[in-house]
């Protein structure tokens, strides 16, 4: 429908004076033009922001887990366990003491030389020297607090790929505080049990829920270094 003002003009035989019509317009569409330009920078700026938390809280969590992992090579029972703490003890002495102390925990750097003789050592040689400490009775839960918070609702930007790997993190951090709670409690219960036969279950449960939590670590290993490589932050991730 043609607007009064236009066909009263035109009825009238007067011109139109369209620069007055075409401006405003114009002016309203470029303003709006700008403004969704200014909020979709802002959405990216804050999607970035939040994917380089993500990686950040997983390299973290990458360090933590292979120290853990470390720890539990007394739990080594053939070539295959050797090959994976011997593997992770390397990772962990040639990259995540590095990325550890880039964020203020103070380590050691050990000498060029001693790595050199570090990592000439075989897998058998390097279990066997790490197993001769103290041995762990009880596992660490992990908090992540980015992931918690991106899961709950700021998915926007992620692909279908990226929530599956950074959810199933989440899920493997979950088994993982439940195994650390399971050793604590039977480690308690080997203080309290006096009869000898439910001592000795008490003793048979804890180590099984040792080997559970070691083993859980290692899984949940493998899924941030898979989360990292799904969103992309593979420097070093994987390899020394």
């Amino acid at each position: 429908m043609i607007p009064a003002v236009l066909l009263q003009a035109s009825q009238a035989g007067k011109g139109i004076d369209w620069e007055k019509i075409v401006g405003p317009v114009i002016g309203f569409f470029v303003g709006w033009a700008l403004f969704e330009l200014t909020e979709r920078r802002k959405v990216w700026m804050a999607q970035r922001a939040l994917r380089g938390a993500l990686v950040s809280e997983l390299r973290h969590t990458e360090v933590l887990l292979s120290s853990i992992v470390a720890k539990y090579c007394f739990l080594a029972k053939n070539e295959a366990d050797v090959k994976t703490f011997a593997d992770e003890i390397r990772w962990f002495v040639n990259v995540g003491k590095k990325r550890a102390m880039s964020v203020g925990l103070a380590l050691d750097e050990p000498a060029p030389q001693t790595l050199s003789q570090f990592n000439d050592l075989n897998d058998a040689t390097l279990v066997a020297l790490f197993s001769g400490g103290k041995q762990e009775t009880t596992g660490t839960s992990l908090i992540l607090p980015v992931i918690d918070a991106m899961l709950a609702g700021r998915t926007t930007g992620f692909s279908d790929h990226e929530i599956e790997a950074l959810s199933t993190v989440r899920w493997q951090a979950h088994l993982l505080a439940q195994d650390a709670e399971w050793t604590k409690k039977f480690l308690d219960l080997s203080f309290t049990v006096t009869d000898p036969k439910n001592h000795d279950i008490v003793s048979i449960n804890h180590d099984t829920r040792v080997a559970s939590y070691s083993r859980r670590a290692i899984t949940m290993l493998k899924c941030v270094r898979t989360a990292l490589t799904t969103l992309g932050a593979t420097e070093d991730a994987t390899a020394w």
